[in-house]
C-alpha cells in the first residue's frame, strides 16, 4: 500500500510539472516577440547577471523580458515580472484558483451577493445554467425575461462566467425592439449562464475620454500579512464607435495612473504601441480619475472580503454623483503587461518582491 501510494503520488507530481511545463511554453510561445527582440546594449541592472542575482533562487527568468520592457518605457529593473512565470506559478500560488467554489466566485450572477455594499450595475434578468432569474434570484420564464428587458431603453448582455477581454458581450437598443421578436432570439442565441444589466452611466470627466464605451479603472490589489497594497491602477479607454473598453477587444489604449490618479504621459494599445494623445486628441499626460480616493477606499473594503484571492484585478468606475460602482473583480490571473508598461514590475518594492517570492516559491510563509 505505501509503495503503492508513492507510485501515485510520483505520478501525480510529474503530471503537474509536465502540465506546468505546457503552460509555460503556451505563454512563451503568444510572446515569441519578446524572446526574438535584440535589444542593444541594454543597462547593467536588466543584463543576465543581475537578473540571477534576483530570480535564482525563484524562476529560471530569461533577461529578455525585463529588456524588452526597458526598450519600450525606459525604466530599467531587475523586478519585471515574467509572463510565464506570473500566470503558471505566481497567480496560483497566492490565488486559490483550485479551491472548492472558485467558479462561484467568478460568475457574474453571485457577485453582487459577495460584494454587496459597493454599487454594481444593476441587473435586470439572470440566465444560470439554462433557468431564467430577476434580480432577486426568483424564477423567470422566458416570455417575463423577455418583457422585463422590454421595459429598459439600453441593455448590455455578458457571460456570467468565462467573459473575459470583453469577450461575446451584446447589446439591446431601440433597434433590437423594432423586431418583435428581437429580444427573444438575443436571449436564446445566448444560450445559457448569462446576466442581462442597464448599461451604466459614468462620470462626464470619464465620458471625456470616449464618450462611446464605459471608460474604466482596473485597481490590482494585493492582499499580504493583512495589509492591502495597491500596486497599480490604470485606466482602459475605448475608442470612437466602440462600447468595449478593453484594449484587446477594441482598438482602445491603456494608461497607468499615478498614485494621485493622475494618467501618465504615455498609454499603450494591445500590441504595446505607445501613444501621447487619444484618439479624439486628448493629451494623456494630466487627466486625473474623478474621485479615485473613493475608488481606492471601496477595492480596499472589497479585497479583504477574499482573502484566499490574494492578488486581485478590480474593474471600476464612477458615477456621476461621485460613486465607485464595481464592474468585475479578476480573481484568477489578473492582466500585467499594461500595468509594467506603464510604470515598471508590478511589484516594485525590493523587501515586499523578496517575501511574495519566497511565498511562491514555497521558501518562506506568508
Amino acid at each position: 500500500m505505501i509503495l503503492r501510494n508513492n507510485v501515485v503520488r510520483s505520478l501525480s507530481n510529474l503530471e503537474k510539472r509536465y502540465r506546468s511545463a505546457r503552460e509555460c511554453k503556451r505563454w512563451r510561445d503568444r510572446h515569441s516577440f519578446v524572446f526574438r527582440s535584440n535589444i542593444q546594449n541594454p543597462p547593467n541592472s536588466i543584463r543576465v547577471e543581475a537578473i540571477n542575482a534576483v530570480w535564482k533562487d525563484y524562476w529560471k527568468t530569461d533577461p529578455k523580458w525585463a529588456q524588452y520592457y526597458w526598450s519600450i518605457n525606459g525604466i530599467a529593473s531587475p523586478y519585471y515580472i515574467p509572463s510565464d512565470f506570473y500566470f503558471t506559478k505566481l497567480c496560483k500560488t497566492l490565488n486559490s484558483i483550485d479551491r472548492f467554489g472558485w467558479p462561484l466566485f467568478q460568475d457574474k450572477n453571485y457577485i453582487d451577493l459577495i460584494f454587496r455594499g459597493v454599487r454594481q450595475p444593476d441587473t435586470i434578468v439572470r440566465n444560470v445554467s439554462g433557468q431564467y432569474l430577476d434580480n432577486d434570484y426568483q424564477p423567470l420564464t422566458v416570455q417575463e425575461a423577455v418583457a422585463l428587458c422590454e421595459k429598459e431603453d439600453d441593455l448590455i448582455i455578458k457571460p456570467s462566467v468565462d467573459s473575459k477581454m470583453g469577450r461575446n458581450i451584446e447589446f439591446i437598443t431601440q433597434e433590437t425592439k423594432k423586431d418583435s421578436n428581437g429580444i427573444l432570439s438575443v436571449l436564446q442565441n445566448k444560450g445559457e449562464d448569462f446576466v442581462v444589466q442597464r448599461v451604466l452611466c459614468q462620470h462626464h470627466k470619464m465620458a471625456e475620454l470616449n464618450p462611446d464605451s464605459i471608460n474604466t479603472v482596473r485597481v490590482q490589489t494585493l492582499l499580504w500579512k493583512g495589509h492591502v497594497y495597491i500596486l497599480s491602477a490604470l485606466v482602459r479607454i475605448g475608442v470612437k464607435g466602440c462600447r468595449i473598453d478593453n484594449p484587446h477587444t477594441s482598438n482602445g489604449v491603456s494608461c497607468v495612473l499615478t498614485p494621485e490618479g493622475k494618467m501618465i504621459g504615455t498609454a499603450y494599445d494591445r500590441d504595446w504601441r505607445p501613444y501621447k494623445k487619444l484618439q479624439n486628441g486628448i493629451p494623456v499626460r494630466g487627466f486625473e480619475v474623478p474621485y479615485y480616493d473613493r475608488i481606492i477606499d471601496a477595492v480596499i473594503r472589497l479585497q479583504y472580503r477574499v482573502p484566499h484571492f490574494r492578488l486581485v484585478g478590480w474593474d471600476m468606475t464612477v458615477s456621476e454623483d461621485g460613486e465607485p460602482i464595481m464592474i468585475e473583480a479578476n480573481l484568477d490571473t489578473p492582466e500585467i503587461y499594461f500595468h509594467q508598461l506603464g510604470t515598471g514590475p508590478l511589484i516594485k518594492d525590493p523587501d515586499l518582491f523578496c517575501e511574495v517570492m519566497d511565498f511562491v516559491s514555497g521558501r518562506g510563509k506568508e
